[in-house]
């Protein structure tokens, strides 16, 4: 993203993971422009954790593929790749397919080594 470094108070990303070709890399320029103590929003699709659902979504994968998404990004490692403080993990129901998080990047805190 063409911003500098610490530049927003919110960072809103709507049906975007699953159709960047690197995930790791679009939540990582999300967290640079977002000040620290800003919230990232995301609303995207992540694979059902629900077995059939799931395994419905995973068939349709390659032609999902086909038409610019994926369907086989995983929530769990996503956040932990994110690094980020989850506030909140919102589902309209247990096997909708788009799931709302609501991240915050944490504030800096003093560290005596790191300034020296």
């Amino acid at each position: 993203l063409d911003f500098p470094d610490n530049t927003f108070d919110y960072v809103m990303a709507f049906h975007v993971v699953t159709v960047v070709p690197d995930p790791e890399r679009m939540i990582a320029e999300a967290k640079r422009v977002c000040k620290p103590g800003g919230r990232i929003v995301i609303v995207n699709h992540f694979t059902s954790d629900v077995p059939l659902l799931g395994m419905v979504t995973q068939a349709f994968d390659p032609i999902t593929r086909w038409l610019g998404w994926r369907t086989d990004l995983k929530l769990k490692p996503f956040i932990e790749t994110a690094k980020l403080k989850v506030e909140k993990i919102y589902k309209l129901n247990k096997t909708s397919l788009y799931t709302v998080l609501l991240l915050r990047k944490e504030n800096r805190t003093f560290s005596p080594m790191r300034e020296l």
